[in-house]
């Protein structure tokens, strides 16, 4: 199931999806027993193509990162769920993953990275929550989000940037649990925003 790639990969590691539901390969490094996945990859000349999945392991040990454009610009589909190993969502991740409907992230991450979401207008779930222990959410995360409902925003982040939400026109409610919040800008935001009662 592993093996290595006789391409620009080459040094890196593989994880395969082959089945009904997912064609594609996930192209990995391991890093003092962390897993952390680099880049998303069809079978042979193909574009990736099925429903999204992230393993929380590859290989037996825990998979703790999605790095930069791993996932940018794949039309695979469905939910996306982020194991609770993962610790931190790179650059771009996700970005332009248009078919994405939902996402479920896992309650140990920390950081998502600038434009992780960017332009994932599939997004169309009720109610998207950020968990407690992300300190840091980038700028332009969740850019033109459009179908985005709703969005809670736990209370370990201090500050929440001009354009997290840039173009998410069908926001209708954002929660904010950090009562004191060193830095919120959501001028340009026409949702009801929501702050903890005092």
């Amino acid at each position: 199931r592993f093996k290595k790639l006789n391409t620009a990969y080459s040094d890196y590691k593989i994880y395969t999806l082959n089945n009904d539901k997912q064609q594609y390969r996930l192209i990995y490094t391991k890093n003092e027993e962390r897993v952390t996945i680099i880049k998303c990859i069809g079978l042979g000349n193909n574009l990736p193509t099925g429903k999204i999945h992230i393993p929380n392991t590859v290989d037996g040990l825990p998979v703790v990162g999605i790095a930069d454009y791993a996932f940018n610009d794949t039309a695979l589909t469905g939910e996306l769920i982020i194991p609770n190993t993962v610790e931190y969502i790179g650059r771009s991740a996700f970005s332009n993953c248009k078919n994405i409907n939902s996402v479920k992230l896992g309650k140990n991450l920390k950081s998502i990275s600038r434009m992780a979401f960017y332009n994932c207008k599939g997004i169309n779930q009720n109610v998207l929550v950020i968990p407690e222990g992300v300190s840091h959410i980038g700028d332009l995360t969740f850019y033109n989000c459009n179908n985005l409902q709703s969005i809670i925003f736990p209370s370990t982040l201090d500050i929440l940037l001009e354009k997290t939400l840039k173009d998410c026109s069908g926001l209708k409610d954002i929660l904010i649990k950090n009562e004191n919040m060193l830095s919120m800008n959501l001028d340009n935001i026409t949702a009801d925003i929501y702050l903890p009662s005092s």
